[in-house]
Parts: structure tokens; C-alpha cells; sequence
């Protein structure tokens, strides 16, 4: 007789792809080019922007010594350096493409199941690619909490990011954890932990999540956990408009409106962090590709002037067009779509995000444009998750909203307090009000 179920799940397991030796060159390329990005940004943004000092002398020379040998390859195969990008691009697009489209098909989709054991246990087994199984015992009384958590789902041989995804997991008390649900919808995660909480007894916490509420791990501050005094309607709490460089909240009785506001003096160095951290790696690529070659030009003449006796002349002004004419005009045009694609990061990254809150509902949009609509009697948490970064979740009963990010975090977390308190008087009001 088989044991009986008590949960059946399924979580996201990509496989690798059939081709990914045969681009296994491309793959290491990628990723040498990425450590030698993240190791720019970091040196600029630490030491040109913030005036903080190299932690570590030894790894940035390494890399130095990397990019010097890699500049001297490029001066040499300075012919093929240009078919050789566009062919990097496009199997990189035509990957990211193949196991995206997997991906959104439910292809790395994988059962996963919870089941009752003779002894009073709970039998977990979760089947991968091939048949093959990840099995595990243990017993209620040792779950510690059901824990909520966000991740980034990646495949492909350059494994990509393809989405982000919500796991439910069981944590013991030895701190091992379980997964029993993945999925792009919230709602489904949460379900699926609340349909656990009659054999736990244990909390639902969004790990690493500030707010207030019972999903919260930490409090955000005192104000969003304020209890406000039965039976005043909202215009006579004594709460007077605050506003912040990032973020400003107007009230009155019947509604709050919450908006973000952007500060070319406070902002204008994170957004220009945030785009280069995000699509700045393509331009990247383009720009140190032609680098490359005038710079390993002159390394070559450095090491032909040292092995002789002859004269020799390094000029150290060329033009712009020269330094990266690589390709001529379609060199040009692959430049101009990178920093088009940088533009269009910048101006998503910079919309102003809108909350406006009553009695109702609360109602958000970016811009003029509709993100969601909850309703405020319904809305059970506000949360402040790293999702990897901090944004805003407002979770509800039968929905959720997660705000697109803000600035700065200080911004997120004041955002995140104007919104829990304005829900904390409109839902007290509102309930005062029928008894």
C-alpha cells in the first residue's frame, strides 16, 4: 500500500543543454569578459566615484595581466576579431533563446512530493531529469518555519537568467531546508505553505523580508507598527505629509498617494551604476573588443622596441573613430544599438512608481501605466524583500504587487513605511467603523 500524500509540488530543475560542449570555448569566453566587467564597474564606482581603496591589489593586476595577454591575441587575429564577435553574439542569443523557450514550455518542470510515513514521519522525494531521485526523511515536530525566498532561474549552456521564480521551503531546526513548491506566482508558493501550516504549527516568514505583518522575518522601523486610536478617522491621527529626497506621501481622510521622486543631484550616479551593472556588459563587450586590438598594437611595438636597438615611435593621441574602428560602419551601428538598449534600461529604471490608497483599494502604477489593484481590506502584508535586491511586496489574500525598484534602499524602505502605515489606518478605520 502506498504511504499517503500530503503534498504534491513541483520545482524547476533546467538541464544542461546537448550542444554545451560543442560551445563550451564561447561559455569561458563569456565569463572571463564578465569578471573583467564586474572588476571595471567595481574599481569605478569604489574608487573614481566613492574614493574607497582596492581591497585586494593582487586580484586587479592578475586581471590586468589577463586583459594585456588578451590584447596582444586580439592585435594578432586582429582579422578575425570582428566574425568572431557577431558569431559570439549570435549562438549567445540563440542559446539564451532555446532554453527560454524550455523553460516557458515547462520542459525543466519536476515533480516533487510529500508523503505520510508508517512511523509518523514525512517522506520527501523529488524526481529529476532521467529518473533520478532525491529522497529524505524527517518529522514535523523538527520544521522551524515554512520560509518564502525568491531566486533567479538560469539554463542554457551560458546559464542566463530566464526568470525569477518563489520557492516554499520546510526549515528544520538543524537548518537543512525542503523544497516542497517553485513557481513564477506567488500566490501558488503561498498556497501551497498555508496548505502545510495544519501539520507545522509554524510560521510563513519571506526570508530576508522587513515590514510589518506575520510574513515579516524584522520590523521596518516603528512607525509601520503604530496602533493608531479606535474610532478617529484618518485626518485626525496628527500625521502631517513627510516627504524624503526619494519619496513623497500626500494624505488626506480619503486618500494617500504615494509616489517616488527622482533627484539628478541624489540619483543621477546610482541610476548610471544600476544601468551599467545591468546593460552595460553588451557595450562592454563591443568597446574592449576594438580596445583590445590598438591596445595589444602597442604592447607589440613596446615588446619590438625592447628586443632591439631601433628607434621606435609610439603615438598615444588617436582619434576616437580609430581606436575602435574595427568594423567600420557596422561596428558603428552595433555601438549605437548597445547604448539604445543602456537608454532604454535607463528611462524603465527611472519611472516613477505611484501608490494611491483609500478605504477600498490601493491602486499602483508606473508612470500612467496600471500595475495592479488590491483591495485594502484584503492586503495581509507590505514587505520589503531582496528579490536579490530590496523591493516592495504587498501581499494579499487573493493577490500580490511587487514594485519595480527604487534608487536607494533608504528610498525602498521609506516607500514601504508610508505604505504600511496608510494601509494600518485605512484597514483599522474601516474596521472600526462597522463595529
Amino acid at each position: 500500500m502506498n504511504p499517503p500524500i500530503i503534498h504534491q509540488g513541483t520545482v524547476i530543475a533546467p538541464r544542461k543543454s546537448e550542444y554545451a560542449l560543442i560551445i563550451y570555448p564561447w561559455v569561458q569566453l563569456k565569463r572571463l569578459f564578465e569578471s573583467l566587467y564586474r572588476v571595471l564597474v567595481r574599481v569605478m564606482w569604489s574608487e573614481l566615484i566613492e574614493g574607497k581603496k582596492k581591497e585586494n591589489e593582487l586580484v586587479s593586476l592578475l586581471f590586468f595581466l589577463a586583459f594585456c595577454g588578451l590584447s596582444w591575441l586580439s592585435f594578432s587575429f586582429k582579422a578575425a576579431i570582428f566574425p568572431v564577435t557577431v558569431l559570439f553574439f549570435i549562438i549567445w542569443f540563440l542559446d539564451h533563446g532555446i532554453a527560454r523557450r524550455a523553460y516557458f514550455r515547462g520542459d525543466y518542470n519536476r515533480p516533487v512530493s510529500l508523503s505520510q510515513t508508517p512511523e509518523g514521519g514525512v517522506h520527501w522525494q523529488c524526481t529529476l531529469s532521467g529518473g533520478r531521485l532525491l529522497q529524505g526523511d524527517f518529522f514535523w515536530e523538527q520544521v522551524r518555519e515554512i520560509a518564502i525566498v525568491s531566486r533567479s532561474v538560469t539554463g542554457g549552456a551560458f546559464q542566463d537568467p530566464l526568470d525569477r521564480v518563489w520557492q516554499a521551503k520546510l526549515v528544520l531546526l538543524d537548518h537543512s531546508d525542503w523544497l516542497i513548491e517553485e513557481n513564477r506566482d506567488l500566490l501558488t508558493v503561498l498556497n501551497a505553505a498555508k496548505g502545510l501550516q495544519p501539520y507545522t504549527k509554524t510560521p510563513i516568514i519571506f526570508s530576508g523580508s522587513q515590514g510589518g505583518g506575520d510574513y515579516a522575518e524584522a520590523m521596518l522601523g516603528t512607525e509601520i507598527n503604530q496602533v493608531f486610536a479606535p474610532g478617529l478617522m484618518p485626518n485626525q491621527l496628527g500625521l502631517k505629509p513627510t516627504n524624503t529626497e526619494g519619496v513623497k506621501c500626500q494624505q488626506s481622510a480619503q486618500k494617500w498617494h504615494i509616489v517616488s521622486r527622482w533627484h539628478f543631484n541624489n540619483h543621477s550616479w546610482q541610476l548610471a551604476k544600476q544601468i551599467f551593472q545591468q546593460s552595460g556588459f553588451l557595450l562592454f563587450v563591443l568597446l574592449t573588443s576594438g580596445f583590445m586590438v590598438k591596445f595589444g598594437g602597442l604592447l607589440h611595438t613596446l615588446f619590438r622596441g625592447g628586443r632591439g636597438d631601433e628607434l621606435v615611435v609610439i603615438n598615444l593621441s588617436p582619434t576616437l573613430a580609430g581606436l575602435f574602428n574595427l568594423g567600420g560602419g557596422q561596428m558603428l551601428l552595433a555601438l549605437g544599438l548597445a547604448i539604445a538598449v543602456m537608454i532604454y534600461r535607463g528611462w524603465q529604471l527611472s519611472r516613477v512608481k505611484h501608490c494611491q490608497l483609500d478605504q477600498h483599494f490601493l491602486r499602483v502604477s508606473v508612470d500612467n501605466q496600471t500595475l495592479g489593484k488590491l483591495q485594502t481590506q484584503q492586503i495581509e502584508a507590505v514587505l520589503v524583500v531582496p528579490n536579490p535586491e530590496l523591493q516592495i511586496l504587498i501581499v494579499a489574500k487573493n493577490g500580490f504587487i511587487l514594485l519595480p525598484k527604487l534608487q536607494q534602499e533608504a528610498d525602498t524602505e521609506r516607500y514601504a513605511t508610508y505604505l504600511g502605515q496608510g494601509l494600518r489606518i485605512f484597514q483599522t478605520y474601516h474596521s472600526n467603523s462597522d463595529s
